[in-house]
């Protein structure tokens, strides 16, 4: 692989915010989401979340190619399982192995983390998304609806 994932520091915040923002905003404007209607989405995330997060124990790891940054993944640790957040690859950089890359970098840090489980949470609207994470080995564990806005999420999880 052409590329290498290192952790993120407080500094280099402002560019995973852009490397996010600009891998999610796609997907937002495809299933019209509004900020309003939905500001936990990653499109409208901001530096005060994202730090916030930081500040409160998610790891955050960027993937590098020469031009600069082009992925991310963050790692919510809770107890022995850890939630994938924001796991993402720019437009223009996808369906080049990278996303899994960040997968199977992010299993084998479940594991460095003391962690037995890496789960990830998504829409239930996006099958293509869920499909390509089966593909990566997770398996679907539950459903359920979030009230605010009203929509169906399913989570997957992996043992590692």
């Amino acid at each position: 692989m052409d590329a290498v994932i290192k952790e993120i520091g407080y500094d280099g915040l402002g560019v995973c915010l852009e490397v996010i923002k600009k891998s999610f905003s796609q997907k937002a404007e495809e299933l019209c989401l509004d900020k309003s209607a939905c500001c936990d989405h990653p499109a409208f995330l901001t530096m005060k979340r994202l730090s916030f997060e930081f500040e409160n124990g998610v790891k955050m790891f960027g993937l590098f190619k020469k031009v600069g940054q082009i992925g991310f993944a963050g790692l919510d640790i809770r107890e022995r399982e850890i939630i994938l957040t924001k796991l993402c690859v720019v437009p223009g950089e996808q369906n080049k192995g990278y996303g899994k890359a960040l997968v199977e970098f992010s299993k084998h840090q479940t594991k460095v983390l003391g962690g037995s489980t890496l789960s990830v949470i998504i829409a239930k609207a996006e099958e293509s998304l869920i499909g390509w994470f089966e593909s990566q080995g997770f398996e679907i564990i539950e459903e359920r609806t979030v009230p605010t806005p009203p929509y169906d999420i399913v989570k997957l999880s992996e043992k590692v």
